[in-house]
């Protein structure tokens, strides 16, 4: 008698959290605060997904769930993921050091940077990849050594300092490390394991399509954005996804078919003063302990959000840069109406 009274008080709950989160995405939409495609998932599973405003304007392609987007830094916990499988696997470790993959750096103090460091964003190695780059950089062990030995450490070396160029790093790394190049073993390692047949990290001198175009508010005016190759940033920011796909990299964590749970717990731990684990931030909250990304290029902004504990998940991807101050509210919103809140 309990289970069925029970039972349509929750599928009514249920319901009304989906009307919640969609009213609360169209206002969003209405309100020039989100373009893109969003998901949201709780223990159970997938309770919402849609699509607003348009991939593309002159081609009036509307964005929808299955629509693609550079993920900018959500790239980062996919090189974490790669770096600790390789680390599971006892190919490397987290105390090795930068020297021991790029044997001709010169300076006492960027040699002994650790995996560690890289992955925790703590080892003082400054931001490098600057206008000076060019999007067509093929980076190599030369390039690397003779770019390190220009540079001097940061003061906040030990301490949380966030430099996507560390990722960067990680990625040759994984290069040298496995044989294969960074695309390969986000293919293999990751994407064909989690069934995200739509991602991709994007290789120097490859071109795009199918991909969501980026853009820009400027003076009221809805702008393209300028185009910055995201294969610059291998490693760090030059991956493109769909909802779905990040959706299916969710539920996989939760499964021991990309890392044994040790390795993802201490993806999931904090490592320093950021605070930020190995490519994730980290935060205990009322609803538990939470781990997401954001991220940001010319044109694009998204965020994924995990509260571990609860499984509930939060994906804004986006194709309007001017849109990214308001996600974090956004998430935050769509948090409180999976948490019972009126």
């Amino acid at each position: 008698m309990a289970l069925t009274i029970l039972l349509p008080v929750s599928r009514s709950f249920a319901q009304n959290k989906t009307q919640r989160i969609d009213s609360l995405m169209n206002k969003a939409h209405q309100g020039g605060q989100f373009d893109g495609a969003v998901l949201v998932a709780d223990e159970q599973g997938i309770c919402y997904k849609n699509g607003f405003g348009m991939a593309n304007l002159p081609g009036k392609t509307a964005n929808e769930q299955g629509t693609r987007f550079f993920i900018a830094s959500v790239t980062k916990p996919f090189t974490a993921v790669l770096i600790m499988q390789l680390i599971e696997k006892r190919k490397i470790d987290l105390t090795s050091t930068l020297s021991n993959y790029l044997p001709a750096l010169v300076k006492d103090e960027i040699k002994k940077v650790t995996i560690h460091q890289l992955l925790s964003h703590t080892s003082g190695i400054p931001d490098f990849l600057d206008g000076s780059v060019s999007s067509e950089t093929v980076y190599t062990d030369d390039w690397f050594t003779r770019k390190l030995n220009t540079l001097t450490l940061d003061s906040t070396a030990g301490k949380f300092k966030y430099a996507s160029s560390t990722y960067v790093l990680l990625a040759h790394i994984i290069e040298k490390v496995s044989g294969s190049s960074y695309a390969e073993n986000l293919s293999k390692n990751i994407f064909q394991k989690a069934a995200m047949n739509n991602s991709h990290s994007l290789i120097t001198g490859e071109t795009t399509k199918n991909i969501a175009t980026g853009y820009v508010i400027k003076d009221s005016v809805t702008t393209k954005a300028p185009f910055l190759n995201p294969a610059l940033f291998k490693g760090a920011g030059s991956v493109y996804s769909t909802v779905e796909d990040l959706y299916r990299f969710d539920r996989a964590l939760y499964t021991e078919s990309l890392l044994k749970d040790q390795y993802k717990e201490m993806m999931f731990t904090t490592q320093s003063n950021g605070p930020y684990g190995y490519g994730w931030s980290t935060r205990k909250l009322p609803i538990g302990k939470v781990v997401y990304h954001e991220g940001d290029l010319p044109g694009y902004t998204c965020i994924f959000f995990r509260a571990i504990e609860r499984k509930y998940c939060i994906i804004l991807l986006s194709n309007n840069q001017s849109h990214d101050r308001y996600k974090l509210d956004i998430v935050k919103r769509i948090t409180g109406i999976l948490d019972g809140g009126l």
